[in-house]
């Protein structure tokens, strides 16, 4: 196409897309040249998106005479012809941009792929452009749900995309029939795929049944991002250039051409989801529907009921609600009110009432929930200084109140639910809690009105800080507001025996708390005080329920503490075996949300039952993890501690296949299969909320275990792994500096050592190993107590010795293995059975033996020797050791 063809292209495009539909075939017949003119129409039904039938067979029309008439560029298209390395097997549909195509490739292997291919030249800068758009968006998208980007380029000057085949039927067709509950869990899985897309900015923009197609295995898969289009991209709006959509699906917005948000691609939903569970759609916008009618039936009607049930019709008729702030902010809250219908929970779709508009106030975006937050806690506040300074009582001063507990503990509930609202949850509950705090300077001895103040403390403490749980980090801040809460909690169980459990709960959290913030004291006191309450309620022949689930819980922690802190890995696995016991005795009687997430705590502490050695039994009880994992996903998929539990597993996993010095199958390939996988996930949780440092702190811990375990085979990409996890660590000690950052840099900084000392690089494996020595010496004098801090520093002290033994620095190398070994006896004494600390002793004096040549024999005698004196328990790790020295 020549300079003069496109710039009359421009002109009469320019000029026709003002033009009506019906008089468009006119005036497109006006236009002498055959390539302008189907350049021209393309254009016209792109900006319409298939508007009206009359557009699309003018359009068709002038395409078939283009052809026809060789104004097209490029070879013919059709079966059995090649385009570029693919050979054309059948067409599978058409748009007004271009063709898509079943193809194999033939040149060096066979794969059926769609190939989708513009129909006009490569000369249309707007084609080029949108094509590229489409690849952009599609190679940053990875999901099971969607049809993924597999090659493109350009082919005899022609722009083409090769994208997964997908056999199956439409959406639509494979659900015609089949039972309403199997298709809700099939749309559940849209929902999924539409929701990552969202988190990863790429709003669809065209959602529709053939859009959506059903795999053969029963699974959709999201097709033709076309005219997708990223939720910032660089505008400042999200107004669309051209009108591109098929109106039958169109939202409200889109039709009037206004601002696109991912609210759009919800009503799209709600509008599929009519259809399937109505079996007809909500409106028809098919025939010479003017586009004044049009306008009127999508932006003005409100679609009837599809009449299958209260809670469905609700949720759906949530999603078309014209206005697209007051839709369900996300694909994930549509996903999760559907899964709340199928379990017979309530639902937030409900008829529209004051409460119900007030309650949907901040669930919109990001920012503008953080200002509303704060504007609507703000102005209330004044208003509640401003009655109390007119004397204006209690009436008053109980609404106002009402509204806090509004913010408090419903919006922010419902806000927590979500992926990237870790800061906006704290600053809801922070701005609430000191309002709060002004009350209760008024409120005298209010019981109730105390209750809501030491709830709120803890619920702004773990947005700010608690280890596990999306957070910003803040664990300093975190610890100030559970200490204010404490002395509340316990007047509450003084003043009312009813609220002792809520005191229970609260305290078994806050040692917790202390446990990982290095306070070991601290969460042993919070610990033997709440077992002294909970034991006699437990033993009782009638004991409740609640006092059983927490006592259960109790001990899974008490297990924790000692295991990690004090080294007693024996006494903390018989604590688990009771937990299981109780949580499986829980969870027989009733298999709710609650009972499962118990028995997952006590699960995950009983898969690192290879720390005593018990490696098969160790992989089993992972696997049990795993499905009930699996189960509370199903419940609330998008449930962050649950997707950061689903990847620990993995972690789990890794570390049963291989450890520097946790007894484990010695297997580090695959101990790196499960660690990528733990990565994998981790990384989906952290970009999903980048504020949530509880994510991003998981995420690096995920790469420095990769990293232990790939060493082996690839110490470069390893190398690689461990840096970036120690920088990311590092980072977040610099912005907020706690126990928790401390103590993991120098455990992290040794495995970035141990991938140097692999990768070959020994003179910075010795620089990084020190480092790491005297990181570890710090914080040994800043908690002599903590058995896991003086493990780590013997630990690095041995890895500090390996890289000198790479250098040839014998001597250097003896006095850290002999220092180590030291320590290492010391902490013997306490658990002379504990397996890691054996495991450990035998890999040092080894090293000892190649550090000191005089000595080999004794020290490797030594080494063999630890095995043959374990009197502990039978286990399949002390097994292998003996059968190995034999």
């Amino acid at each position: 196409m020549t300079a003069d063809q496109r710039r009359l292209v421009s002109e009469l495009f320019d000029e026709l897309v003002e033009v009506p539909p019906e008089g468009l075939p006119a005036a497109l017949g006006r236009i002498d040249d055959a390539q302008v003119r189907a350049e021209v129409a393309s254009l016209l039904q792109h900006v319409g998106g298939g508007g009206t039938q009359q557009l699309d067979e003018t359009v068709a029309g002038v395409v078939r005479d283009a052809a026809s008439s060789g104004a097209f560029e490029g070879h013919t298209v059709g079966p059995g012809s090649r385009f570029g390395p693919y050979r054309i097997e059948r067409k599978l549909g058409q748009g007004g941009m271009g063709e898509v195509y079943a193809a194999v490739r033939e040149d060096d292997f066979q794969k059926r792929v769609a190939l989708k291919i513009v129909r006009y030249g490569l000369d249309s800068a707007f084609a080029k452009q949108r094509f590229e758009h489409e690849r952009q968006l599609l190679a940053g998208l990875e999901h099971a749900y969607i049809a993924r980007l597999l090659d493109g380029g350009a082919a005899e000057g022609v722009p083409y995309l090769v994208l997964e085949y997908v056999e199956g039927q439409t959406i639509d067709a494979y659900c015609e029939g089949r039972p309403v509950e199997e298709n809700l869990r099939l749309f559940l899985k849209v929902c999924e795929a539409v929701d990552y897309a969202h988190r990863n900015l790429i709003i669809h923009r065209d959602l529709k049944p053939a859009n959506i197609m059903v795999t053969t295995g029963g699974d959709p898969k999201l097709l033709d991002f076309g005219i997708a289009k990223l939720a910032d991209d660089g505008l400042g709006v999200t107004r669309t250039m051209h009108q591109a959509m098929t109106p039958q699906y169109a939202s409200p917005e889109q039709i009037r051409n206004e601002h696109i948000t991912v609210a759009s691609d919800v009503y799209s939903l709600g509008l599929v989801l009519y259809e399937l569970l109505a079996g007809r759609k909500p409106y028809s916008l098919t025939g010479n529907i003017s586009a004044l009618e049009m306008h009127r039936m999508v932006c003005e009607v409100d679609p009837p009921r599809p009449h299958v049930s209260g809670d469905l019709d609700n949720i759906v008729l949530m999603a078309l609600r014209k206005d697209p702030a007051r839709r369900y902010r996300s694909a994930r809250e549509l996903a999760d009110d559907i899964e709340r219908s199928l379990t017979d929970r309530p639902v937030l779709a409900r008829p529209d009432t004051f409460q119900y508009r007030a309650g949907k106030f901040i669930r919109r975006n990001r920012l503008a929930l953080a200002a509303a937050a704060v504007l609507m806690i703000a102005i209330t506040a004044g208003v509640a200084e401003s009655l109390y300074q007119a004397n204006l009582a209690r009436q008053r001063f109980d609404q106002v109140r009402k509204l806090a507990r509004t913010f408090v503990f419903e919006i922010h509930d419902e806000i927590a639910k979500v992926d990237g609202t870790t800061a906006a949850r704290q600053l809801v509950v922070k701005t609430a809690v000191e309002y709060l705090d002004q009350l209760s300077k008024s409120a005298g001895g209010d019981a109730g009105l105390r209750e809501e103040l030491a709830n709120a403390y803890v619920k702004v403490a773990n947005a700010q800080g608690y280890p596990g749980e999306p957070n910003l980090g803040k664990a300093k801040d975190a610890l100030v507001n559970y200490a204010k809460a404490e002395p509340l909690f316990v007047a509450m169980a003084a003043d009312d025996p009813s609220k002792l459990m809520s005191l229970v709960r609260f305290r078994i959290r806050h040692g917790m708390l202390k446990a990982l913030t290095g306070d070991v004291s601290g969460a042993d006191a919070h610990y033997v005080e709440t077992k002294r309450i909970l034991e006699p309620l437990v033993s009782a022949p009638d004991a409740a329920f609640a006092a059983q689930y927490e006592y259960t819980r109790l001990l899974a922690y008490q297990a924790n503490l000692l295991n990690d802190s004090k080294g007693d890995a024996v006494s903390g696995a018989a604590l688990l075996e009771k937990a299981n016991e109780m949580a499986d005795i829980l969870l027989t009687r009733e298999r709710t949300l609650d009972t499962l997430k118990l028995a997952q705590v006590v699960l995950g502490r009983r898969a690192a039952i290879a720390e005593i050695g018990q490696l098969k039994a160790s992989l089993s009880f992972i696997e049990r993890e795993r499905g009930i994992l699996a189960e509370l996903l199903q419940l609330e998929p998008g449930n962050p501690v649950f997707r950061r539990q689903r990847a620990l597993n993995q972690q789990t996993l890794s570390v049963a296949w291989y450890d520097d010095f946790n007894p484990s199958m010695e297997n580090p390939k695959q101990s790196a299969v499960a660690a990528q996988r733990y990565l994998e996930l981790a990384q989906e949780t952290a970009t999903a909320d980048p504020r949530n440092t509880a994510a991003q702190f998981s995420l690096a811990i995920a790469k420095s275990r990769l990293a232990a375990a790939l060493r082996f085979e690839n110490a470069t990409e390893a190398e690689a792994l461990a840096k970036q996890a120690v920088e990311a660590i590092e980072s977040f000690e610099t912005a907020n500096s706690s126990y928790l950052n401390q103590s993991r840099i120098p455990r992290l900084r040794r495995i970035h050592a141990e991938t140097l000392i692999a990768k070959g690089d020994t003179r910075a494996a010795v620089a990084v190993a020190d480092r790491g020595v005297t990181e570890s010496r710090a914080l040994v004098a800043q908690r002599p107590k903590d058995e896991g801090v003086r493990f780590y520093l013997l630990a690095n002290l041995y890895t500090a010795a390996c890289a000198r033994l790479k250098t040839n620095d014998t001597l250097a190398a003896r006095e850290r293995l002999l220092e180590a070994d030291y320590l290492l006896q010391i902490q013997l004494k306490g658990v002379p059975d504990s397996l890691l600390l054996m495991n450990t002793r035998s890999k040092i004096l080894t090293a000892l033996a190649q550090a000191d040549p005089a000595k080999n024999a004794e020290w490797s005698a030594a080494s063999a020797g630890i095995w043959k004196s374990y009197s502990g328990p039978k286990n399949d790790f002390v097994s292998a050791q003996l059968a190995r020295i034999r």
